[in-house]
This record gives C-alpha cells, sequence and structure tokens, in this order.
C-alpha cells in the first residue's frame, strides 16, 4: 500500500473517539511498515469503531427525544396553565363582587362603577369577567324574569325595575338553557356538566365578557 493513502483520512483524527484514533494509528502504523495484513485488520477495526460510535449517537439522541417527550407530557399545556391563570385572576374579583353587588339582577353598565375604586389583586377586567359569568347563571336569568324584578348597584341600591324587552330576552335565553341541560341529562352527564346560558348564546368560553344590548354587563 501507498502512505499517501492515509492522507484523506489523517485529518479526521480530531473528529474521532479514542477508540477510532487508536485504530487509525494502527491503520497508520501498517502503511508506513507496508504490512498489509495488519493494515486491512487496522481498517477493520477503523470501521468497527465508527459504527460504534454511530450507533452510541443514535442511542445518544433516542434517549434525549424520549426524555422530551417525557417531559412535554408532564409539562402543563398552554390551555392548563391558561385556566390555571383564569382562576388565579377571578377568584378575589368573585368574591369582591359579591360584597359590592350583594343583589342582583344588576343596574345596566354597572362594570364602569368600579374603575374608581378596585382592590390591589382585583382588575377591572376580572371584574367584567366576573359580572358577564353571574349574569349567564341560570339563578340570575331567573331574577330576571320574576314578578316585579328590579335592578340593582353597588351597595346593593335599587336601580330601578327590569324592562320588558330584558325580560322576554332572559326567558328565551333561559328556556335554551332549560333545553341544554334537559338534552345533557339525557346524554348521562346531566349530573358533571355545567350549562351556562353563554353556552346557549354561542359562546365556547363561560368567562368572555359580553355586552347585552342596550350596554353594560350587568343585564
Amino acid at each position: 500500500m501507498n502512505p499517501t493513502a492515509t492522507r484523506p483520512i489523517l485529518g479526521l483524527a480530531r473528529t474521532l473517539t479514542p477508540e477510532q484514533a487508536a485504530a487509525l494509528e494502527q491503520l497508520k502504523a501498517s502503511l508506513r511498515s507496508h504490512d498489509a495484513t495488519a493494515a486491512v485488520r487496522a481498517a477493520e477495526e477503523l470501521g468497527k469503531a465508527k459504527a460504534q460510535a454511530k450507533a452510541a449517537e443514535r442511542a445518544d439522541r433516542a434517549a434525549a427525544a424520549r426524555l422530551a417527550r417525557a417531559e412535554a407530557k408532564t409539562a402543563p399545556s398552554k390551555t392548563q396553565q391558561r385556566r390555571e391563570e383564569t382562576a388565579a385572576m377571578m377568584e378575589p374579583a368573585r368574591k369582591y363582587l359579591k360584597q359590592r353587588l350583594p343583589r342582583y339582577p344588576y343596574a345596566t353598565g354597572v362594570a364602569g362603577a368600579f374603575k374608581a375604586d378596585l382592590p390591589a389583586d382585583v382588575t377591572l377586567e376580572a371584574i367584567r369577567f366576573a359580572l358577564a359569568e353571574r349574569s349567564r347563571s341560570e339563578a340570575y336569568l331567573k331574577a330576571l324574569v320574576s314578578p316585579g324584578a328590579r335592578r340593582y348597584g353597588l351597595g346593593g341600591v335599587d336601580a330601578g325595575p327590569v324592562s320588558d324587552e330584558d325580560r322576554v330576552s332572559a326567558q328565551k335565553r333561559l328556556e335554551t338553557l332549560r333545553h341544554k341541560q334537559a338534552n345533557a341529562a339525557r346524554a348521562g352527564n346531566g349530573s358533571n356538566i355545567r350549562v351556562q346560558a353563554s353556552n346557549c348564546a354561542g359562546s365556547g368560553d363561560a368567562l368572555q365578557p359580553r355586552e347585552h344590548p342596550g350596554g353594560g354587563y350587568g343585564r
């Protein structure tokens, strides 16, 4: 063998594993001594070392991929994180809402009355969400359609009667809600499902605030 045949592979030494480097040195020594048999054996050893290194690399990559998948399964999803963040935001807002608005149905546009004075852990956005959530509940709709229903502002101050238009609208929403609840019960989910009036209006998120006809979140 011509010693110059080693030149294409000599530059690879710095990228080889210790086993590959040792096999390469044996190959170079064999070529220098013109020992063809030893050179063939050294070349075979070098090939084996390279194959083992590739197999180890594949195994490492597979292990890293498995670990990444496991971490992805245990890590909370973006949806779960959003739910947790929303729950943390809503809880103090609900408590504050009950304190400031002990009676319902609420006065139209009552959300604006909260702008001036809010605790540090309650935002106006959370108040609007809480108002929307409450105003779409079955209890709230029942209060709207009850005979002689009246609206109330902060501190339970009387804000006047519920209009006929609002009463008719609430009655329709209440009937739709009860229809959905009946369907859920027939499907076997009646004890576990919580159907809100917002679903009757086509909303996919019970906490998404939406103004009712006439303005305001407290209808």
